[in-house]
């Protein structure tokens, strides 16, 4: 069973560019402006080799606006299951 699980950031003053690090989830990263209107959406694989229980480096994900609009980000990550 696969389970995820959300939570938002908001910034008192709108930005252009949001990144994150993550390590040993799948990832989506979800940008709105101040009305709630979807601006761009990135998502990252699931980033640790089965054959090692650990992972070996944070990988990036970012989202952007061509101007200074996101208000909010979205992050959703799902840990790996079997």
């Amino acid at each position: 069973m696969l389970v995820s699980d959300s939570g938002d950031i908001f910034f008192a003053d709108p930005v252009s560019d949001v990144r994150v690090l993550y390590a040993g989830i799948t990832i989506t990263l979800e940008a709105f402006d101040t009305d709630g209107n979807l601006l761009s959406s990135a998502s990252g694989d699931f980033n640790i080799a089965l054959d090692t229980p650990r992972f070996r480096n944070w990988d990036p994900v970012s989202v952007s606006s061509t101007t200074s609009n996101i208000a909010r980000v979205r992050v959703t990550g799902v840990p790996f299951s079997t």
